[in-house]
């Protein structure tokens, strides 16, 4: 997807919530795991675009126009209002959604404009979540998560999904023109001790050759 689409090496603007720490839910550390596996291990030059997430640390100027720049990582945090700007200057080839944030909104546009093949990780579906769990959650932050969903799910070229099931939802959902993928949730190897345990997925069950097993349920 990444060699087809213009330059040789191709310049990679990745987007999402980028967690420096090792308290993470599971999308973020598929997220910054890409990233850093990408930017140290392939020739792919790449950077990322976070935003200011914590309410309690940062105030509405930073979320407006705030700007850090960790240079050793390649990570930039932004304010919506530099964020269009700091991709300008990096002028990548691919935009690459490594999971579902409300600020990918006004970047994704951006890059429609310059018609930039755009690829989407998709770990879940909003709109199912917040019908199931999130039923009470304020009607404008329902709202603005399916905007945001719908502007990702029919504006990107290529989605990957965690499982047919997801895939499914988007298609009843939205209308989806690009092309989609299936790329399962796998289990840590944090998990398992020693080497030679076999790991087999089918849906999003997961059993082990051990006698013990573990159970994946991203939502209930």
């Amino acid at each position: 997807f990444f060699m087809s689409k213009g330059s040789a090496i191709p310049r990679l603007a990745f987007l999402g919530r980028y967690t420096p720490g090792e308290r993470l839910s599971g999308p973020e550390k598929a997220a910054r795991r890409i990233y850093d596996t990408v930017r140290r291990r392939t020739g792919i030059e790449a950077e990322f675009f976070t935003y200011f997430f914590d309410g309690d640390l940062s105030n509405r100027a930073m979320k407006l126009g705030g700007y850090e720049v960790d240079a050793e990582k390649g990570v930039a945090t932004l304010g919506l209002a530099r964020m269009n700007g700091a991709l300008s200057r990096f002028d990548p080839d691919v935009f690459v959604i490594v999971n579902f944030e409300r600020f990918t909104f006004l970047p994704l546009n951006w890059a429609r404009r310059r018609k930039l093949p755009i690829l989407y990780l998709a770990h879940s579906i909003i709109a199912e979540e917040n019908e199931r769990l999130r039923r009470h959650a304020p009607l404008s932050m329902r709202v603005k998560d399916a905007m945001t969903e719908r502007r990702l799910l029919e504006y990107s070229d290529k989605i990957i999904f965690v499982s047919e099931e997801n895939r499914k939802q988007a298609l009843r959902r939205y209308h989806v023109h690009g092309e989609t993928a299936i790329l399962p949730n796998g289990v840590d190897d944090v998990f398992f001790e020693g080497s030679g345990e076999e790991v087999v997925q089918v849906g999003r069950r997961i059993a082990c050759s051990s006698p013990s097993s573990l159970c994946m349920v991203p939502a209930v």
